[in-house]
């Protein structure tokens, strides 16, 4: 049986009858398992109580007029993560992956299992070196500049990058329109190469944009094109939402679309995750014949519907894809 012992500080009390019901509210008020009172005594004018609960807990403090705060600790038959100031550090960067654009010390706290005050330090030390940088209204903090000269070295080091750069060319240069490369990283669609078009009207992916594998043709085309086991994977652990009315929520017709876009060798979206705009998208092969990326054109949905274009659209995206491949190893 996993046990967790819980430690609770609070500010010195008369007795346990003041600080122990604090603690009983204030779990039973967050859906907490019931726990056994287990041992209390005093330390450096502070009341100490431990608790012993089967539930892992993360860190909380209670801020209200300095009542408590309580953290894990875990016994030997759990398995207990310790991370150096490093790791806490990559870990809190990490969680800026996640999709959101800005992140709070609370929320990270929770998230991570660190304590606030952990959090907040780390925080302070990766914005005085440009790493994230904090809104001045909202407090929350938001990635830095520094990151977009690692992106440049990426970009100059990076082989798969650096030779799709000239057959991205080409297709941007045939179609005036914006060409992205993308790569599936834990579970996503995320554009590590772009170049925007220069039409006055015209669709744009940012660097860095993540998707899931379900909506938009780059993403769907990573996934069509992918081993059967990922995809079975995938689709078990899936949970859909949908970025607008087109967006496929479903499984079974997932399963039918990835079919269409394997035999058809490309992948085709119209307003799946923005309405008003529409993609393109073929796949690249590694010399073992898996998917190593895929090579996109996203686009305004009035453009779309000009059939004659987008065959030449096609084309010029199949053409690039087969050279890329042959590139990189690959015999059909």
């Amino acid at each position: 049986m996993i046990r967790t012992y819980l430690t609770f500080l609070t500010t010195p009390h008369k007795n346990l009858i003041n600080a122990l019901p604090m603690a009983i509210r204030f779990l039973n008020s967050n859906k907490r398992e019931p726990f056994i009172f287990q041992e209390k005594k005093q330390r450096n004018k502070y009341l100490l109580i431990k608790f012993l609960t089967n539930e892992k807990y993360h860190d909380i403090s209670y801020n209200k007029k300095h009542c408590f705060i309580y953290r894990n600790k875990k016994s030997g038959t759990m398995e207990n993560k310790k991370y150096n100031s490093i790791e806490k550090a990559i870990q809190i960067l990490l969680k800026f992956q996640e999709g959101r654009e800005d992140l709070g010390v609370r929320e990270l706290s929770q998230d991570l299992n660190f304590s606030p005050a952990t959090v907040q330090r780390i925080l302070q030390t990766l914005k005085k070196y440009n790493f994230v940088n904090q809104d001045s209204k909202t407090r929350q903090y938001f990635l830095g500049n520094v990151f977009y000269g690692f992106l440049q070295t990426l970009h100059n080091s990076d082989r798969v990058t650096r030779t799709a750069k000239r057959f991205m060319e080409e297709v941007a240069f045939k179609t005036q329109e914006t060409v992205h490369l993308n790569i599936i990283e834990a579970n996503h669609r995320v554009c590590i190469y772009t170049i925007e078009s220069t039409r006055l009207l015209r669709a744009g992916m940012p660097l860095g944009h993540r998707s899931p594998l379900y909506a938009g043709a780059s993403a769907k085309c990573l996934l069509a094109f992918s081993s059967k086991k990922f995809i079975e994977n995938y689709l078990n652990e899936v949970e859909f939402k949908a970025f607008s009315p087109v967006t496929i929520v479903d499984k079974e017709a997932l399963k039918k679309e990835l079919e269409t876009i394997r035999e058809q060798k490309f992948a085709a979206s119209k307003g799946e995750r923005t309405p008003g705009l529409a993609s393109l998208s073929v796949p690249v092969f590694n010399h073992n014949g898996g998917i190593l990326t895929s090579i996109s054109l996203a686009l305004p949905e009035i453009r779309f519907s000009e059939k004659e274009y987008m065959n030449q659209c096609i084309a010029a995206l199949k053409s690039a894809a087969e050279s890329f491949s042959e590139v990189m190893g690959y015999k059909p």
